[in-house]
């Protein structure tokens, strides 16, 4: 079995948390798009505000709410958006940064983050 180099090994201690790219569950786009190390990585960028939408209902509601998005940039840079909807699949993957469905499996993890904001 082949041993990581020193600086591809990654402990505890040295995940970026509060990096916009962290998934927690699942390995970040750097990491698995590029091979990022989050203790060597220079695509970390730190969440400034954590922002939660939740738009559950018609997919004509959710598109016609996606405009939101890119004010929310513009205003908090640096922002990580977390969005829940029935239809994730509308929604514009370079800029939701996390989009779930309202079952356990998608609220799980939403439920254990702390959101600076929060719109329904």
């Amino acid at each position: 079995m082949k041993s990581k180099p020193a600086d591809r090994k990654v402990t505890v201690a040295g995940v970026k948390y509060n990096c916009r790219h962290f998934r927690g569950h699942i390995p970040c786009a750097p990491n698995k798009l590029r091979g990022k190390v989050c203790n060597t990585c220079d695509e970390y960028e730190k969440v400034t505000k954590n922002i939660l939408i939740v738009k559950l209902g018609a997919i004509g509601d959710v598109i016609r709410t996606t405009p939101l998005v890119t004010a929310f940039r513009k205003k908090h840079p640096g922002c990580r958006i977390t969005w829940v909807t029935h239809t994730p699949e509308v929604l514009p993957p370079d800029l939701v940064d996390d989009a779930r469905r309202p079952d356990a499996l998608g609220l799980y993890p939403v439920r254990r983050e702390k959101f600076d904001v929060a719109i329904n």
